[in-house]
């Protein structure tokens, strides 16, 4: 059964290299979906897979981030996947 994972991390929990490196794992575990990021918020993942699959990104996450504490996680089950790939997409507001 395919779910769908919410996952907000602040911005000063994520490290340089943090996107690239997250969507690489992405792939590496079968999960599709997307990360938005930006200083003026953090980053928001909306990651989708097998129940199993979800559960090692996110431990992955956890050991990848600051504070860790500070990450909020959502989980539905979905009857197929919105998403066919893993993408990212930086957001900065204009000055």
């Amino acid at each position: 059964m395919i779910e769908h994972s919410n996952i907000s991390i602040p911005w000063s929990n994520i490290s340089e290299g943090f996107a690239f490196v997250c969507m690489k794992t992405a792939y590496q575990y079968g999960i599709t979906g997307k990360m938005n990021y930006g200083p003026a918020f953090g980053a928001g993942i909306e990651a989708e897979g097998e129940q199993t699959q979800l559960a090692e990104f996110f431990l992955w996450i956890l050991k990848n981030v600051k504070e860790s504490k500070k990450i909020k996680l959502q989980n539905q089950v979905l009857q197929k996947r919105k998403y066919s790939e893993f993408d990212i997409e930086y957001f900065q507001f204009p000055d």
